[in-house]
């Protein structure tokens, strides 16, 4: 059921301040670790670590904001937005967390990460200065819309967003109806993967 919305996409306790004594920020935005982000302008150099988020953000903002990319991401065989990344030059070839190293020369003015990534590393990127946006790794629908509305809200993107999950909501609906007028047992699928680290 998620696969069929990435094309689409083409907190706990007291919020933690994760940019006390910066510069004055345009807009805040609290993570799914409780940590209030803090961006001073609209993000326009965004690394992520995983396809996922890569799809949302390219969903949700043009192309050209997320400067650097899963090698995966140009694989359309794999990929949902295989066209739209084709510019971008800098590939990452890990499923992992990439380097401090590799943040510090790319110059990220937004890092999203997913929820799993371990504090310590997260709290590393803040060490540095680098505004990171925790989101929770989506399993359902309900986490790939609370997903695209913070992400969208972080890009500084809401109307955009906005329009991603109405347009999940009105194909959702579709859905259900053509199920409903299915006859005979429900059909019943299988994944088959050959990543092993995903049930291969």
């Amino acid at each position: 059921a998620l696969a069929a919305f990435i094309p689409l996409i083409s907190g706990c306790g007291n919020a933690k301040d994760a940019t006390a004594g910066q510069v004055a920020a345009s807009h805040k935005v609290e993570g799914y670790d409780g940590v209030i982000v803090s961006l001073p302008k609209k993000p326009m150099r965004i690394i992520t670590d995983s396809i996922t988020f890569d799809t949302m953000v390219v969903g949700i903002a043009p192309p050209e904001r997320l400067i650097s990319a899963n090698y995966l991401d140009d694989d359309p065989q794999l990929s949902y937005i295989a066209e739209a990344t084709k510019n971008i030059v800098a590939r990452r070839k890990t499923f992992g967390i990439f380097t401090a190293e590799y943040a510090l020369q790319r110059k990220p003015d937004l890092i999203i990460l997913s929820h799993y990534v371990k504090p310590e590393a997260v709290q590393t990127f803040r060490d540095l200065g680098f505004p990171v946006l925790v989101c929770k790794s989506p399993t359902d629908i309900a986490d790939i819309k609370a997903d695209i509305k913070l992400i969208a809200k972080a890009l500084d993107e809401e109307p955009a967003g906005t329009r991603i999950i109405a347009e999940m909501d009105k194909q959702l609906q579709e859905i259900d109806i053509l199920m409903q007028k299915q006859k005979g047992p429900m059909p019943v699928g299988m994944l088959v993967s050959r990543m092993t680290n995903y049930g291969g």
